[in-house]
C-alpha cells in the first residue's frame, strides 16, 4: 500500500515552483482541518461568515488522467522518473499502469478555456468570496502559495473531482504589497471510487495597493 506523501510549492514572481521537493510524511492523515473564523471585520465591511466553510463541487475533469498529459508535463518540467511514462518501469514498482507525477494533482480538473468546466460540475464559483473583497475595496490579488498532500500515486486511465471549501479568512493584514486578506481554499480530490487521492491548500492575498485611494474611508 502507498504511504501518502505532500509537496508544498512557493508561488513566485516566475510563478509555480513544482520544483520545491516532495517530502514523504508516514502516516498522513488526510481529512480537512477544522475551518477557522474571521477576525477583525469592522461594520463596513460586507459579511464573509457565510463563504466560510462549505462543500461546493463536484468539479470534474474534462479528461482521465493520462499518458499523453503525463509525458508534455515531464517533457516541460524536465522530469524524468521513468514511472511516468514507462510501462516496464513502472511493472517493476508494482504499477499495472504508468503513474502521474504527483503535483500534476490539480492540473487534471483544471477548467479549459472560458473557465469552464465539463457537464455535470458544480456550476458556482468556487472562491466566490474574492468578488465580495474586491468590491469592498481590495481590487487586486496575488498567489502566495500552494500545499498538496497525497494518498497515493494517479494512474493512467484515473477519473478525477475535486471539492471546495473555504477553509479560512485572515485578519487583514499589512504587507510589502497592501493592505488586505488572505483567503485559503481547500480543494479534497477524489477517484472515480470515490475514494480521497490528495488535497491541496491555495492561499492568496487580495489587498489594496499603498498606492491606492483608501476608498473604504
Amino acid at each position: 500500500m502507498q504511504a501518502p506523501f505532500n509537496v508544498r510549492a512557493g508561488l513566485g514572481g516566475t510563478g509555480m515552483d513544482w520544483q520545491s521537493g516532495i517530502a514523504l510524511e508516514r502516516g498522513y492523515n488526510i481529512r480537512p482541518r477544522p475551518v477557522r473564523r474571521i477576525f477583525g471585520l469592522n461594520d463596513d465591511f460586507p459579511d464573509l461568515s457565510e463563504h466560510l466553510g462549505g462543500d461546493l463541487g463536484p468539479y470534474k475533469g474534462w479528461d482521465r488522467v493520462n499518458a499523453p498529459m503525463i509525458r508534455h508535463w515531464c517533457e516541460a518540467m524536465g522530469e524524468h522518473n521513468p514511472i511516468y511514462t514507462d510501462l516496464q518501469a513502472a511493472g517493476a514498482e508494482g504499477f499495472d499502469r504508468v503513474v502521474a507525477p504527483p503535483a500534476m494533482l490539480q492540473a487534471w480538473c483544471m477548467p479549459g478555456f472560458g473557465e469552464q468546466h465539463p457537464p455535470g460540475s458544480e456550476r458556482s464559483e468556487p472562491m466566490a468570496v474574492l468578488p465580495l473583497l474586491e468590491a469592498a475595496g481590495y481590487p487586486a490579488v496575488v498567489a502566495v502559495n500552494c500545499e498538496q498532500e497525497y494518498a497515493r500515486y494517479l494512474e493512467d486511465g484515473d477519473e478525477i473531482y475535486y471539492r471546495s471549501s473555504i477553509e479560512s479568512i485572515s485578519d487583514k493584514k499589512t504587507t510589502a504589497l497592501g493592505v488586505g486578506f488572505f483567503v485559503t481554499q481547500l480543494c479534497t480530490y477524489y477517484d472515480q471510487r470515490d475514494e480521497v487521492v490528495g488535497t491541496m491548500r491555495f492561499r492568496v492575498l487580495q489587498y489594496r495597493p499603498h498606492d491606492l485611494p483608501d476608498t473604504l474611508s
